[in-house]
Formats: structure tokens, sequence, C-alpha cells
């Protein structure tokens, strides 16, 4: 009966963990996002809405179709409505060419973050379908993809900006003599010149 209960409560932990790993981001920086499709029958169009999130953005013809397709694709990129920063992508092949494979990649997206990008957020990918060519459609589950403001950026600043702060080095020791090095103020990096 244990037995019974654990793999239950794997499979349903499996269906619940749509997140993919986080993606580390550099305000003001342009990263790009790869939009996977698993399909068991050949597929000769599908469509998805990405839901970007606050702070993020869709770069102007930062859509690309993956070689999953050929030469035979089109793609149509479609605001769905400014106030929202969702887009409609839809992919097809006007000669009912399937896509390559079974797996894998089929359109990568450039974004960027904004300058004052902080924390994180999430990104969704929802109202996935495909459609075969004898018309038969299926819909594939919603994917998350955390994005975060990357940790590692690191702020120039002078030694008299640091005066009456808390500055540790990055060993985590708190230092009162500031020579020309890294040091961590209020939670971020900041290089001493």
């Amino acid at each position: 009966m244990k037995k019974l209960l654990f793999l239950a409560g794997f499979a349903l932990f499996s269906m619940l963990n749509a997140r993919a790993d986080d993606i580390k981001v550099v305000p003001g920086e342009t990263f790009t996002l790869e939009i996977n499709l698993d399909n068991a029958n050949e597929v000769c169009a599908w469509q998805a809405t990405v839901a970007l999130p606050e702070g993020i953005e869709l770069v102007e013809n930062g859509t690309k179709l993956s070689s999953r397709h050929g030469d035979s694709y089109s793609l149509i990129v479609r605001p769905l409505a400014k106030e929202t920063n969702q887009y409609l992508l839809v992919a097809f092949s006007p000669s009912l060419k399937a896509l390559e494979g079974h797996s894998g990649t089929v359109v990568t997206l450039t974004l960027r973050a904004s300058k004052d990008y902080k924390g994180s957020a999430v990104l969704n990918v929802v109202n996935q379908t495909q459609a075969s060519k004898t018309g038969e459609g299926t819909t594939t589950a919603d994917k998350s993809h955390v994005i975060i403001a990357d940790a590692t950026g690191i702020d120039t600043v002078n030694a008299s900006y640091l005066q009456n702060r808390e500055v540790y080095n990055l060993n985590g020791q708190r230092v009162s003599k500031l020579s020309k090095g890294v040091y961590v103020v209020d939670g971020k990096k900041m290089f001493v010149k």
C-alpha cells in the first residue's frame, strides 16, 4: 500500500511540475528563450500564446523558427493586446509539410529585460495547440519559466559612496578600510575603483 501511495504521489508531482530551469537575465540586456514541442504524431501547424511578465519585452523581429521547420513554414507573431504583453505565435506549412522529428525546439524568442528589472517573474507559454495533415488537433501542457535578475551584476562606485555603510568582503567579513576591489554593500556586489 505504501508503495502504491508513493507511486501515485510521484505521478501527481510529475504532472504538476511544468516549470523549466530559471532563466537568469541581466537588466537592460537581451536573452533568448527556446520553446520546445514534443509531438507523437506528425505536425504541420502549431500555435502558442506567450505571456511576458512586466519588465520583459519581445525584441522587434526577435522570433526565429528552428530547423525542425525546414524552408516551407511561415511564422506569424501578433500582439493580443498592448496592455497584456501577450503574443500569439502561429507557425504553419502551406504545403502541409510535417515538422522534422518528434521533439525539440520549434521557435527561439529574443527578449529584453528592462534596465530596472529586479527580482523574479514568471513567463507563461499557454494555449499550445498543434494540428496534423488530417486536421486533428492536440493540446500541449502549459509551461512556465521563471525569469530572475542575474545576481552576478557588479556596480562600480567610488570609495566615498561607501562611507557610513556596512561593507563586507567576498568572504562575508565586515571591513572598514577599503581598497580597490569587489565588496558587498546592501546585498549588491560593488567594485571600488
